[in-house]
């Protein structure tokens, strides 16, 4: 249906204030922008107390809040409260049927806290009850962000109807424009990564989930040369999507030089296959390389190798689990059989083994 036709459900004054809020998202770039639409324009119109916007992340779209306008009696500590409560204790719910999101959602629920009845003025606080209800605004499958209004009702009644008419209209500008204001930071974020990177003496690249490398620097291409570095490095990407962890490192051999590689997150895309890792070269030389060289030479495992490199750091098997994102029970079963290729019985023997 076309806009012009939706619009002519509202009134002369909705009808305007639409037209603004649509022509001011087509404009906004940044985070403070796409607030100050909500906080002067927006959230005036549907009259509700506040509202905030999160990242679905992972499997679960576990909510990671991005940014909130408070315009509710609550104080903005009591503010920040709530929305704590709301991620938590999964207030948002998870209004999906199949694989289609429902445009609007509503959730009703009961909140008890301290609130300041003018947090400007006074710094007196007492108890109180409200029912609270939250509109979700959730992304098509695929688009992980939300946004949703909150009304914290005491006297005034939540006026459905309008309101939901209104929201269901300017849906898709809103989910639009918090698209495009995380992909621009992103983009910003990733320009400054590059920019330290290339003139790295070490090497260094950017790679996708699938392999593609999308940056490299001149130490790359010399340490790399002719080398099939993709079926080293698919394997430890599926370790570093599976385990859901930051970073991730290993050991392998390059020509005739040994390296540690280093896998970090530093972009997470909306899909499974947008996320982007750093990759970065160390190269491994005088005792720590002869370590690794026999190490290799024992038969271990790259993981076993990446606990063993630990060992000779002193680092404990509590802290390398800890530091590897592993239980302690599966980093001892990995000390067991390191121990075992090397032929040694204890730590003491194996800082000491010459291969």
């Amino acid at each position: 249906m076309d806009r012009a036709i939706k619009l002519a459900a509202f009134n002369r004054e909705d009808n305007q204030a639409v037209q603004e809020i649509i022509d001011l998202l087509s404009a906004c770039q940044t985070r403070n922008e796409f607030n100050q639409v909500l906080k002067t324009v927006l959230i005036p119109l549907i009259d509700c107390s506040g509202a905030f916007y999160v990242r679905l992340e992972g499997e679960q779209n576990t909510p990671r809040l991005l940014g909130g306008i408070n315009q509710s009696s609550f104080c903005q500590p009591t503010w920040e409260n709530f929305l704590e409560f709301v991620l938590q204790n999964q207030i948002l719910g998870h209004p999906v049927t199949g694989k289609t999101y429902t445009q609007l959602a509503i959730q009703d629920f009961c909140y008890t806290s301290l609130i300041c009845q003018d947090y400007l003025t006074s710094r007196s606080c007492h108890r109180i009850d409200c029912s609270c209800t939250l509109v979700a605004m959730m992304s098509a499958t695929g688009s992980a962000a939300a946004l949703y209004f909150c009304y914290l009702k005491f006297q005034d009644q939540f006026h459905h109807s309008r309101n939901f008419k209104l929201l269901q209209l300017l849906r898709p500008f809103l989910l639009q424009t918090i698209k495009t204001v995380l992909a621009q930071e992103e983009s910003q974020n990733f320009q400054l990564i590059l920019g330290h990177l290339s003139d790295h003496n070490e090497p260094v690249a950017v790679v996708r989930d699938d392999g593609v490398l999308v940056y490299k620097n001149h130490s790359f291409d010399k340490a790399v040369e002719c080398e099939d570095l993709l079926s080293k490095i698919l394997p430890e990407l599926i370790v570093v999507k599976t385990r859901e962890t930051k970073s991730h490192c290993f050991l392998t051999r390059l020509g005739r030089r040994l390296y540690e590689i280093t896998l970090k997150l530093v972009n997470k895309g909306c899909n499974d296959n947008e996320h982007l890792y750093l990759l970065r070269f160390s190269r491994i030389a005088n005792q720590s390389g002869r370590n690794s060289r026999q190490l290799i030479s024992a038969g271990l495992t790259s993981r076993e190798q990446e606990i063993a490199a630990l060992i000779y750091q002193g680092i404990t098997a509590r802290d390398i689990s800890e530091r590897i994102h592993l239980s302690y029970h599966t980093v001892r079963n990995h000390i067991k059989n390191i121990y075992r290729k090397m032929g040694v019985s204890t730590r003491s023997e194996m800082l000491v083994w010459v291969g």
